[in-house]
């Protein structure tokens, strides 16, 4: 099924000033939703999307953003908050972007087309993050990763990426993370991250990344 709705005012037609438009989307159409989302995601079922259309002082906003996506692979991924538009004819359509996002998913090879091939399977994941900027200098600040439920191994990532550029041909940037990884022994971490460790029990292990997708060091 596909609904879509908007309730609201303008004050001013010619010029949109005093706009305040309720808008509201929820489509479970898997052939329509196979257009929007990636092939990884086999298959999206549900996309569920409301917002808030304003015009404060001849500047565009989306307000109250809260948007829903889940795929039957049983991720699910949840935004929240505001868009600031600019001019169409001028520059991008959207001038900046102040986002809550969760993420959940109950494996780790469900999030591999968002990170990487090489992290090992090691169970569900939670994340969340605020993806806060211009357009032109997006940010993820207060990101929270965890991996691994109340499994052998837990990895913790939490951070911040300073700088996340439009084109994916430029690197993240200004990475800082810092990671703990606790295992109920250490023949589990020879085992899914081959680390060279003799058996010690249980493992706790803590360390920082630095500096951008293409170049970074351990600390």
């Amino acid at each position: 099924t596909i609904q879509i709705g908007a309730a609201g005012s303008v004050a001013d037609l010619a010029t949109g000033r005093g706009a305040e438009v309720k808008i509201t989307q929820n489509i479970e159409n898997n052939s329509l939703l196979a257009w929007f989302f990636p092939e990884d995601w086999d298959r999206v079922e549900a996309f569920r999307l409301s917002a808030e259309l304003r015009n404060e002082n001849g500047q565009y906003f989306i307000e109250n953003i809260e948007a829903r996506i889940a795929n039957e692979k049983g991720i699910v991924f949840e935004a929240g908050g505001r868009l600031r538009l600019g001019n169409p004819f001028k520059e991008l359509l959207i001038a900046a972007i102040d986002l809550d996002l969760d993420l959940a998913s109950p494996d780790t090879a469900a999030i591999k087309p968002f990170l990487t091939d090489a992290i090992p399977e090691i169970g569900g994941v939670v994340a969340q993050a605020r993806l806060v900027g211009p357009i032109d200098h997006l940010a993820l600040e207060d990101l929270y990763i965890h991996r691994g439920g109340s499994g052998q191994v837990e990895v913790t990532t939490r951070g911040r990426i300073g700088r996340i550029p439009l084109s994916g041909d430029d690197p993240l940037e200004d990475i800082d993370f810092s990671v703990s990884i606790q295992a109920e022994n250490s023949l589990i971490l020879r085992r899914f991250y081959e680390i060279p460790l003799a058996e010690l029990g249980t493992v706790d292990l803590t360390g920082r990344i630095v500096g951008s997708s293409r170049r970074f060091k351990l600390q």
